[in-house]
């Protein structure tokens, strides 16, 4: 989760980065499948991009919006592997992807896979079944994920490996914020699990949120000639009050 502001905020190296290393060791020899799901803002996609920028091959991303035909999707996929704005019959676009697949292995990441449709995930297996393919596949998504994949059986069969990326808790979520920034170095335990419980819920894309307000606020009473705050219950309290009530009214 990206969010402006934050250039002080280091990433996180959460168990989701071992489990991804651990997956793609399986996978990308061997050219298959591997699904990452979880919860939306847990670091899926930030532990898998820390994977992709240590390793040499080439990697094609898909970003899905929820409408792609079979068609739509090997256009997506022809402007990433061989070259954008091709505009050619889809018999050409499959014949193409498979050459280009079974020419060099490559990685192909596809980001929102909860929003995979029936025929995309046709699409999406018949591309990989080919035989000489060297691309291994990540598929990215959130909750429902799995059953947007299980669309296609076929699909479904060939997944490989599976990754949960759960919401962090208790020494792993500590942990976490310790290394995220300063400002939850210097905070109490208590406290962090306080704010955890009410509205962070162990999910480092909402604790971005709070540390995207508590810096801001920071600032504004530096800028006042005050004292920069630490993090106590009075500073906390500030910081809440500051962020928007859908953020604090979150499901629990």
């Amino acid at each position: 989760m990206a969010l402006t502001g934050l250039d002080e905020a280091r990433v996180v190296r959460t168990p989701a980065f071992q489990q991804i290393e651990d997956a793609a060791a399986l996978v990308v020899p061997r050219h298959e499948i591997a699904v990452i799901h979880g919860p939306h803002s847990t670091g899926k996609r930030t532990a898998l991009r820390a994977y992709l920028a240590g390793q040499p091959l080439p990697v094609a991303r898909l970003r899905l919006a929820g409408t792609e035909s079979g068609r739509k999707l090997l256009q997506l996929l022809h402007d990433q592997v061989i070259s954008p704005d091709s505009d050619l019959p889809e018999r050409d676009l499959q014949d193409d992807l498979v050459e280009a697949l079974s020419a060099r292995p490559r990685i192909v990441v596809v980001e929102h896979t909860e929003r995979l449709t029936a025929e995309a995930a046709g699409q999406l297996e018949w591309l990989h079944g080919r035989d000489g393919q060297q691309a291994a596949w990540f598929l990215v998504g959130g909750p429902q994920a799995a059953k947007a994949i299980g669309k296609d059986p076929l699909l479904w069969d060939a997944i490989c490996s599976t990754v949960e990326v759960t919401p962090l808790k208790d020494g792993d979520l500590l942990r976490a914020l310790q290394s995220m920034h300063e400002l939850f170095l210097g905070a109490g335990a208590d406290l962090l699990a306080e704010i955890d419980a009410r509205v962070c819920h162990g999910i480092l894309g909402y604790w971005s949120r709070f540390l995207q307000h508590a810096i801001h606020l920071r600032d504004r009473l530096a800028a006042q000639g005050l004292d920069r705050p630490v993090l106590d219950r009075t500073f906390a309290k500030a910081v809440l009050q500051s962020m928007p009530a859908t953020a604090l009214k979150r499901k629990k």
